[in-house]
């Protein structure tokens, strides 16, 4: 017994030296989403883009167990930072939808798994900013022809074809001339070149003085609204019938106008006029004063120049108005009797008006 005790005591003690074995680590995996935005970049016209995740499962060791598409109903989209009223988010279809602007924005999406709230994402999505050059370029430089095929090459008065609002529409809302693509302008489009009607006396005068300041518009030019402020200012009177204008204060489309009834030169008569409209990029800081004189308005490199001849309409009986007065169809229409145009006439220009669709207008296209 005295023997059997000491061998007890130096096993136990042999036991207690050996450091215990480490349990064997458990192989616990991760997950791992990643989103895409497709695209990611859009003009200033905008866009769709879609939205699609990945979601990986990975083991300890970095390698990858597996990995799938994810669903419609796998994740959720949001808008976390931009403005919400220049986006659309479609979460069934993972869809947005970016609106045209005039600026630069960017909006940043946040992408959410269902089952693993903790795996998010944000994707950033950026729209460039609207090049528009002035209104005045955008507008084809004659007239349709009587064929409805091609440009007049002519700014006289009786040259140009005349079309009821119903066959404009279907001729021209959209068609290719000469290999360039150009549209039959809506009203919103017409008033950034010629602005509304208000009464008497108008925006653009021919024979009362006008001072407008201030004017707040919504147009559209080029497919993109515009808001600015605007002022008109005439003192027609003898041989100068001109209005000037400053419009788009408050864009980087500021520019000065002057829209003058004078003489056709092309009819070769003193009583045969024509309505021209004259534009330029101004800085900003100028003021109506600075370009409502004759001065200001000698040629300069950089100047738009439109003329519009005066076509007068066509009624069954014949042409009215020839020689005195122009009339140009809009796209769109008052109601079902009535179609927009522009018109100008010995006293005045206006885009807000509009007449029967019987009647026979002349077209100018916009690009």
């Amino acid at each position: 017994m005295k023997r059997i005790l000491p061998l007890l005591m130096c096993f136990a003690l042999i036991v207690s030296c050996n450091p215990k074995e480490p349990n064997e680590p458990t192989n616990q995996s991760t997950f791992k989403a990643t989103f895409t935005a497709t695209p990611n970049t859009f003009t200033g016209e905008g866009g769709t883009g879609h939205v699609e995740g990945i979601l990986e499962e990975i083991a300890s060791d970095g390698s990858v167990l597996s990995k799938k598409q994810l669903t419609s109903d796998d994740f959720t989209i949001s808008l976390k930072e931009g403005n919400a009223s220049e986006i659309t988010i479609d979460n069934a279809q993972k869809s947005f939808v970016i609106k045209s602007g005039s600026g630069e924005a960017d909006f940043v999406l946040e992408a959410v798994v269902t089952d693993h709230p903790t795996l998010t994402q944000q994707l950033t999505i950026h729209r460039e900013a609207i090049h528009l050059d002035l209104s005045l370029a955008y507008v084809a430089e004659y007239n349709v022809n009587q064929a409805g095929d091609a440009f007049v090459t002519s700014q006289a008065n009786n040259v140009s074809g005349y079309f009821t609002f119903p066959e404009a529409v279907q001729k021209f809302a959209s068609i290719t001339i000469a290999g360039e693509q150009y549209h039959l302008p809506t009203i919103a489009e017409w008033q950034a070149i010629v602005p509304k009607y208000r009464g008497n006396p108008t925006f653009v005068e021919f024979d009362h003085n006008c001072d407008f300041r201030d004017v707040k518009e919504t147009v559209m030019i080029h497919g993109t609204k515009v808001t600015s402020s605007n002022d008109y200012y005439s003192e027609s009177s003898g041989d100068i019938k001109a209005t000037y204008a400053l419009r788009f204060k408050g864009t980087n489309l500021l520019s000065a106008w002057r829209y003058e009834y004078i003489v056709n030169p092309e009819d070769k008569n003193n009583q045969s006029m024509m309505m021209r409209i004259t534009c330029r990029p101004v800085q900003q800081g100028m003021v109506i004063e600075e370009i409502s004189n004759e001065t200001y308005w000698e040629p300069k490199e950089g100047d738009i120049i439109r003329i519009f001849p005066s076509c007068g309409w066509k009624a069954p009986d014949g042409i009215r108005l020839l020689n005195t007065s122009g009339y140009y169809w809009a796209v769109d229409q008052q109601n079902d009797d009535r179609g927009w145009r522009m018109g100008y006439y010995g006293h005045c220009a206006d885009s807000g008006n509009s007449n029967p669709k019987k009647c026979g207008f002349t077209v100018r296209l916009f690009k």
